[in-house]
C-alpha cells in the first residue's frame, strides 16, 4: 500500500534585507510538534530523529476546520505566530508588534508559503539545540554547514552555583589537567552513572530543575511559551505536566540522581499460564478462553540495570563497577594503562593532578555545560581545581 508524506504548511515572513525569518504563522499542528521537543530525552543530541516518529502526523491543509472546537495534542485554539527563536504567541497578541514590523520594513518583508515534511522538522529540532535561529537555518539555508550560534553563549561565563553552606558530596574525581584545561578525570562507577543519567532526562524537566543554568535558548523560549499558553487557557487539559515537568521512563532512574526528576508510573502487564503476554487493557486471555487452567496473573517487572538476582528497585547501575577515564568531552572508557600513556603522549605541556570531592552543585554544573559545550569538565571544574594541584608533576617541570 502506498504511503503519502505528511506536510505542514507555514506562512513564512522573510526579512529580505537581513535574509532571515522574522516569524512564521502556523496552525496549531506545527506548534504541537515544537512543544513536543520538551518531552524528548537529552540523548537526542546524539540520536536526534528517532524520538519523534509519531509527532509529525498532521496535515495543516485545514481551511475548513472550526478552530474554536479543534484540539491538538498539547494545545487548542486558533492560529499562532512562531519567531525565529521559537517563541510562540497568539496572532492577536502580536498585532501591534507585527504592524510595527510591517510598517518599518514594508518593502523588505516577503511572505512565502513553505511546506515542510518530517525531515525539515527534524532539522529544526537539531538546530534548536545549537542555534538561536533554527527557522532561518532550515527554511532559508537548510542548516547545511552553518556554525552554531548563541546570543547567550557560555563562553567565558561561570555557571551559577547553589548557595548552600554544606553541600552533599556525591563522588570523588582524580583530575588530570594542564594550566588551562582539564584533560580527563579518573572516575568510579558513581560519577559515570550520574553523567550517563543525563541522557535520560526529558528536556522540559532539565529546564524546570536547572532554571537559569539551562542555557539552550530556543528550548528556554519553548518552555516559556508553554507556560504562557497554559496561563492563557490554550493548553489541552492534562498536558501541562507532560510539557513543563515530564517524567523519566520507568526504570530510567539511577542512584544519587541530582535533579529530582520523577519516574512515570510503570505499565501493568499480565500473563496467563499459557505464557501469553497481556497488557493492563487485556488481562483476560482470549486465546485460551476462560479456562481455570489459564488464569491471568500480574507480572513483576525487573529493573534491567539491576544485577542478576538483585532487587527490583529502580536504582541499578548503567555500568560495571570499574574505574573509568572520562575526557573533557565526556567520552567514557574503562581506565587502562595504554589509554593513559597514549593520552599523555599527545600533550606537550606539563600535566598536574588534583583530587576533588564533587558536590551535587558541581554535578549540576557538569549537566548544564554538557548541553552546549565540548569542554564540560574544564567549564565545570577548572576554577575549582586552581590551588588544589598536587605537588606531583606528572610530566616534567
Amino acid at each position: 500500500m502506498a504511503t503519502y508524506p505528511q506536510e505542514i504548511t507555514l506562512k513564512v515572513f522573510v526579512n529580505k534585507t537581513k535574509n532571515c525569518v522574522d516569524f512564521v504563522e502556523s496552525d496549531l499542528d506545527f506548534v504541537d510538534v515544537l512543544l513536543s521537543f520538551l518531552t524528548l530525552r537529552a540523548s537526542l543530541k546524539c540520536e536526534c530523529g528517532g524520538d519523534i516518529n509519531t509527532s509529525v502526523s498532521y496535515d495543516l491543509n485545514r481551511d475548513d476546520v472550526n478552530y474554536e472546537e479543534f484540539r491538538g495534542v498539547f494545545i487548542k485554539g486558533a492560529k499562532f505566530v512562531v519567531t525565529d527563536a521559537l517563541c510562540i504567541s497568539l496572532v492577536e497578541d502580536l498585532i501591534s508588534t507585527l504592524n510595527k514590523c510591517v510598517n518599518g520594513d514594508r518593502n523588505h518583508m516577503e511572505v512565502r508559503l513553505v511546506k515542510i515534511k518530517r525531515e525539515q522538522v527534524l532539522r529544526i529540532l537539531k538546530r534548536s539545540l545549537i542555534s538561536d535561529t533554527p527557522l532561518t537555518d532550515v527554511l532559508l539555508q537548510n542548516g547545511e554547514g552553518i556554525t552554531p550560534k548563541f546570543s547567550d553563549s557560555l563562553a567565558g561565563k561561570k555557571v551559577e552555583k547553589k548557595v548552600i553552606d554544606k553541600e552533599k558530596k556525591v563522588c570523588k574525581l582524580n583530575m588530570v589537567l594542564t594550566r588551562n584545561k582539564v584533560l580527563y578525570a579518573v572516575a568510579s562507577q558513581d560519577f559515570v552513572d550520574l553523567i550517563f543519567s543525563f541522557l535520560t532526562f526529558p528536556l522540559g524537566s532539565l529546564k524546570k530543575h536547572l532554571g537559569s543554568r539551562f542555557r539552550m535558548g530556543c528550548l528556554n523560549n519553548l518552555y516559556g511559551s508553554a507556560e504562557r499558553l497554559r496561563s492563557s487557557g490554550y493548553m489541552t487539559a492534562g498536558c501541562a505536566e507532560r510539557l513543563l515537568n515530564p517524567k523519566l521512563a520507568p526504570y530510567f532512574n539511577c542512584k544519587n540522581q541530582v535533579i529530582g526528576v520523577e519516574e512515570e508510573k510503570e505499565d501493568l502487564y499480565y500473563t496467563c499460564n499459557g505464557f501469553c503476554k497481556l497488557t493492563a487493557l487485556y488481562f483476560s486471555c482470549k486465546s485460551h478462553g476462560y479456562s481455570p487452567y489459564h488464569e491471568s496473573n500480574q507480572v513483576t517487572l525487573v529493573d534491567p540495570k539491576s544485577q542478576l538476582g538483585g532487587t527490583i528497585s529502580s536504582h541499578g547501575s548503567y555500568c560495571q563497577k570499574l574505574m573509568y577515564m572520562v575526557t573533557d568531552e565526556l567520552v567514557v572508557t574503562p581506565l587502562s594503562l595504554e589509554s593513559v600513556v597514549s593520552f599523555h603522549n599527545e600533550i606537550a605541556d606539563p600535566i598536574k593532578t588534583a583530587e576533588l570531592s564533587v558536590t551535587e552543585a558541581e554535578i549540576l554544573d557538569v549537566l548544564a555545560v554538557a548541553l552546549t559545550s565540548n569542554t564540560a569538565l574544564t567549564d565545570a571544574f577548572l576554577g575549582t581545581t586552581v590551588g588544589v594541584f598536587t605537588s606531583v608533576d606528572v610530566k616534567g617541570e
